[in-house]
């Protein structure tokens, strides 16, 4: 048992829907060493909790978007919020989006400390300062947990994917975001791409940035080819970023029998739509909407899989990748951020950002001429790679052991 027995666990929706399910897998490994974890989510509704977690796992209610005083708040903290500005005006490469948008983001620190003082007496009071304070996400609870840290010394840790902190990626900003780095005490990115970016963007910080991979669990492996047909998965949302439209484009220059999978819906289904129909008659598809991932685990369990490919323009280190090689089923990905980390030559076939559709059809013509003994090959690397670099319980020991203890 860890000697930390409580581990305060900040997540989005963890709760109410499947969004976080992969958040499960990690809580189920942590509770095995803490004596009490409490999950936050910012937004929650205990009634409706998806999930079966074990007994000394709990999930508490706390509204984030309470009303409060502002006048009283701007009176209480005037030395906390001349801090934060003053410190992110000298340091922030972006003067000028503070002081042309003063109000807006004067208003989003007023609530920031509202949330703050809640956050004491709500949670620190009750918990104490020397239990762990970890955030799944480089996200907004890690802004309220610096402006905490200001007045009680607890200690923060956090992790941060891609589109937490790559603003030029995401199109996103992230108000006060100097002043959050320096108050968090560990940042742990997930892939060796964030590691770097934060590091030269914020080089104050660099002790406290350190990679540590995600994981998912052993589930098995992928059964053998016994049709003639090709079968390749993608997995994600469809929305702009993912491009899952380019799919089509891609098998559009396949000849033989292939059936291609989708999981997943979002905004551009229609787009995709339109797309599909121009397939040619030996290109069949399947799109399967938003599934539990249960269901996507089930699906590689039990049916054949010779390909899963994601071209997306921006990603972190993919979890639908993951899984795919935890299978060994080899993947296709663009080399965006830290694609390549998970993508290599022990996996698949890592392609341009920019690629030309015709060429990445050649890559899967080729692998689909290629022996059965290439193949298996190939198939046995990718899960020796995942057993290497992203086995859940792997990396949960490590994230434990060198940072939740």
């Amino acid at each position: 048992m860890s000697q930390t027995s409580v581990l305060i666990f900040f997540a989005e929706e963890f709760s109410t829907s499947k969004a976080e399910q992969f958040i499960e897998h990690e809580l189920i490994f942590l509770s095995n060493h803490f004596e009490k974890i409490v999950v936050i989510p910012i937004r929650n509704n205990i009634q409706d909790c998806k999930y079966i977690l074990p007994e000394n796992v709990q999930i508490q209610d706390f509204e984030i978007y309470k009303p409060y005083n502002r006048i009283r708040q701007i009176f209480k903290n005037s030395g906390l919020l001349f801090k934060v500005v003053g410190h992110q005006i000298y340091y922030s490469e972006n003067k000028l989006k503070y002081f042309s948008k003063f109000s807006t983001y004067f208003n989003y620190l007023l609530h920031a400390c509202n949330v703050a003082e809640r956050i004491q007496n709500e949670v620190i009071l009750k918990y104490g300062v020397n239990v762990k304070y970890y955030s799944y996400w480089f996200n907004i609870w890690v802004f309220y947990l610096s402006l905490v840290k200001d007045k009680s010394n607890i200690k923060i840790i956090t992790r941060a994917h891609g589109g937490d902190y790559d603003e030029s990626q995401t199109k996103s900003f992230f108000p006060f975001r100097s002043f959050q780095m320096k108050h968090i005490d560990v940042i742990l990115p997930v892939s060796k791409y964030g590691e770097n970016y934060l590091k030269q963007k914020y080089p104050f910080t660099t002790a406290r940035i350190k990679n540590v991979y995600l994981g998912v669990k052993n589930m098995g492996n992928n059964p053998e080819n016994v049709g003639d047909v090709f079968t390749m998965v993608s997995c994600s949302s469809i929305i702009p970023l993912k491009r899952v439209a380019l799919i089509s484009q891609i098998l559009s220059g396949v000849k033989f029998k292939l059936n291609w999978i989708h999981f997943g819906d979002g905004t551009g289904t229609n787009e995709l739509l339109n797309e599909i129909k121009k397939l040619p008659c030996n290109v069949t598809f399947e799109l399967k909407g938003h599934v539990p991932n249960e269901y996507v685990i089930d699906f590689y369990r039990k049916n054949h899989v010779d390909l899963v490919i994601n071209v997306s323009e921006s990603e972190g280190v993919p979890v639908s990748l993951m899984e795919a090689i935890s299978f060994g089923i080899p993947v296709i990905g663009t080399n965006v951020c830290g694609v390549p980390e998970i993508v290599t030559t022990e996996t698949g076939f890592l392609i341009p950002k920019d690629f030309i559709p015709a060429e990445v059809s050649e890559i899967i013509i080729e692998y689909a001429k290629s022996s059965p003994e290439n193949k298996l090959k190939l198939r046995r690397s990718a899960k020796e790679y995942w057993r290497n670099k992203f086995d859940l319980e792997r990396n949960c020991e490590m994230l434990k052991t060198n940072y939740l203890n």
